[in-house]
């Protein structure tokens, strides 16, 4: 039985500082400008979805279960695809050449995809976390990607790039198109980029 409602006060956004701000401005993006986003930029939106924030523990910017981090964080771009390696901070080239338009294809066909500076794709290796976890880790797997999705998500809004999550694609062709199969599930593909 409903004992009634009571009216909280408004959110004070500025008692969050430029966290408040990131979260008010942020929305979906699927306009994308031709421009790139920077080394520079790019280093801080990949420390912020997954990376490592305390060095002595190994923890990272996104909580995990029991700090099993199942979850492999990818780069497409006009370059090629690339693994984000959050233990050394650094990217390894797993295919050369541009995949955005077959991304794109696989993703039923949303071309904004094909002209994203980036989209970041997230994969699950579910026995890195089933194996604690038993089958509760595939949901904790999910809920981490995410976590790790909305700091993309913010960290965008804060350097001045939109973003949107994408669920719809076929996750056997983009891992085949992306050269990742083996690797993992695809679970969610995040684009980003300078609004155009």
């Amino acid at each position: 039985m409903n004992s009634g409602s009571r009216k909280l006060p408004p959110p004070d956004w500025d008692r969050l500082g430029p966290l408040g701000e990131s979260l008010l401005e942020r929305r979906s993006v699927r306009s994308y400008s031709p421009e790139t986003i920077t080394e520079e930029d790019l280093s801080l939106l990949l420390a912020s979805a997954c990376g490592i924030s305390d060095p002595v523990n190994s923890l990272r910017t996104a909580p995990s279960g029991g700090a099993t981090y199942p979850l492999d964080l990818y780069v497409v771009s006009e370059t090629g695809v690339e693994e984000y390696v959050p233990e050394d901070h650094s990217l390894v080239v797993i295919k050369e050449g541009d995949t955005r338009s077959s991304l794109a294809h696989h993703s039923y066909r949303q071309s904004f995809i094909a002209r994203a500076p980036v989209t970041f794709v997230i994969c699950a290796d579910y026995p890195r976390i089933t194996s604690r976890y038993r089958d509760r880790g595939i949901r904790y797997a999910i809920l981490e990607a995410g976590h790790i999705a909305q700091n993309i998500h913010l960290a965008c809004v804060s350097l001045g790039y939109g973003s949107v999550a994408v669920g719809a694609y076929d996750d056997d062709d983009v891992a085949n198109a992306l050269g990742i199969e083996g690797r993992g599930h695809v679970i969610y593909l995040v684009t980003a980029g300078k609004p155009g």
